[in-house]
């Protein structure tokens, strides 16, 4: 009965202190750094490649180091004949990943860019 007695007063010591964690989670959620409009944080998301193009060459450094090169690089695709994309395309993959390699370019944008060369190569 004594030890019975011992262990009794201790619960009632933790059930105030979780009252205090309860107000901290809140405050660190709100530090996400993109929302559901933007690809990256000061990048909104675009409606189209020529948007994307835009908004890449209204702020390149944003998107990374390379971002002025990735750009003049991306319009180049665009300007080109929808015959002559699929090398420009390759191109531009190999050039990218070797961005990556190096933390030149976003790998968001970078994904962003993948998918508009697959969406504009394959269009008929």
């Amino acid at each position: 009965a004594a030890t019975a007695a011992a262990t009794a007063p201790v619960a009632p010591t933790t059930v105030g202190a979780p009252t205090t964690s309860t107000t901290i989670a809140p405050t660190t959620s709100a530090a996400a750094p993109t929302t559901a409009a933007e690809l990256i944080s000061g990048f909104p998301r675009p409606a189209d490649a020529a948007d994307f193009l835009a908004t890449l060459e209204d702020d390149p450094a944003v998107a990374g180091s390379k971002g002025d090169d990735l750009a003049m690089r991306f319009e180049r695709f665009l300007d080109a004949d929808p015959g002559g994309r699929e090398k420009q395309t390759d191109q531009l993959r190999k050039q990218i990943d070797k961005w990556l390699d190096k933390d030149e370019i976003d790998p968001v944008i970078a994904a962003a860019v993948d998918e508009f060369l697959d969406e504009l190569t394959t269009a008929p």
